[in-house]
């Protein structure tokens, strides 16, 4: 058996007038808005519903409904309509009250015709129920409080202009700007302070890019003066001894050679003292750590792959990382702007790739680069 009271309910939404045929009708009567004067309210538009049980007629909207539900024929819809209504009716005279879902109850008023109760909370009855309504107030009660506003608004006017006469505008506007301008200042300051005031830092851009178990924590030294140790005395042409100066231990030392073919000469201390006789030679302060070419020089040879262990954004990083693992089997490859550290190189990218899991108990995060 279908279920009559889905249809009547879906059909009253959108009609004004369902029919049950051999049943009665259901009717939903417009309201427009209108004013509550009891409760001094304007009141949103709403539906009144009401059953009337002369007009029975086959109007086909609920044969339709029942059609496009079931994807039944027109013959068969007609028929298990007029089985339902039986069944209905047969219901209504047995309770004495048959409920039409949400809509409503029909009950029995005297054994003829049923009265039609309609639910308060129906949609078909109050579809504007979201609308809430609008308290009003009367003209009367406006005009009689009218005089007080006025009483108030004249005392407010006679107070203002009192204050004004106290405190001018102008004076009052320039104590507005003055305050202004020192609040603007006082941050102005303190910005200035901010931004000149030394501290530590890190250049998280450089440490990002740098391999595994090297951090810093202070930003790295910078040599305020620079001392040269001149080559032999043999192959230099300086005929006048240079004065050295005091030695600083983060002063880094740089040796200029004569010439590509001849070696730098062994660095003394500078407390040794000179013949007079011996030709002017210039001592380096202290000995320098010593320098594997791997660590010292770029690598630019023509290999296909490289086994990288970190990759830095400067060559002095590069050659910090080596000086910290102290492995001097480690090379550097300047890829763009990138100086990759690498401990092997090969043609073959399998080879590597073998290495690799003995690289990285080492140095973790390891990989395979090919060279471009």
């Amino acid at each position: 058996m279908i279920n009559l009271t889905e249809h009547i309910e879906h059909l009253i939404v959108r009609n004004d007038c369902v029919i049950v045929p051999g049943f009665g009708a259901f009717i939903a009567e417009k309201l427009p808005a209108y004013i509550d004067k009891e409760q001094g309210a304007f009141m949103p538009p709403s539906r009144r519903l009401s059953f009337n049980p002369r007009i029975d007629h086959n109007d086909g909207l609920l044969v339709s409904s029942l059609m496009r539900r079931h994807c039944w024929s027109f013959t068969l819809a007609s028929e298990s309509l007029a089985d339902c209504v039986a069944a209905l009716k047969k219901r209504l005279a047995s309770a004495g009250s048959l409920n039409i879902g949400s809509l409503g109850t029909l009950r029995y008023q005297d054994e003829a015709t049923p009265e039609f109760v309609p639910a308060v909370a129906s949609i078909a009855v109050n579809p504007y129920a979201v609308l809430p309504g609008l308290q009003v107030t009367p003209i009367k009660q406006l005009i009689s409080a009218s005089s007080n506003q006025t009483n108030r608004l004249s005392d407010a006017i006679a107070s203002y202009d009192e204050s004004l006469r106290q405190h001018p505008i102008w004076l009052t506007a320039a104590r507005s700007i003055y305050s202004r301008v020192a609040v603007a200042v006082a941050v102005i300051a303190t910005c200035i302070f901010t931004l000149l005031s030394p501290g530590r830092y890190s250049d998280r851009t450089t440490l990002a890019a740098l391999g595994a178990n090297f951090s810093t924590s202070e930003p790295m030294p910078f040599a305020h003066e620079l001392y040269i140790a001149y080559p032999d005395p043999e192959s230099a042409t300086a005929t006048v001894k240079p004065s050295v100066p005091q030695q600083r231990e983060d002063t880094p030392v740089i040796i200029i050679p004569a010439n590509d073919t001849q070696a730098p000469a062994p660095v003394k201390s500078p407390a040794q003292s000179t013949p007079a006789t011996s030709k002017p030679s210039v001592p380096a302060l202290a000995a320098s750590p010593s320098v594997t070419p791997s660590e010292s020089e770029v690598d630019n040879s023509d290999i296909a792959y490289i086994l990288v262990v970190a990759s830095l954004t400067s060559d002095s990083d590069a050659h910090a990382f080596i000086r910290q693992h102290r492995d001097n089997t480690l090379k550097i490859k300047k890829m763009g702007s990138r100086y990759r550290v690498y401990s092997a190189a090969s043609d073959s990218k399998d080879e590597l790739v073998a290495k690799q899991p003995s690289t990285a108990a080492r140095y973790p995060g390891a990989w395979v680069c090919e060279v471009k």
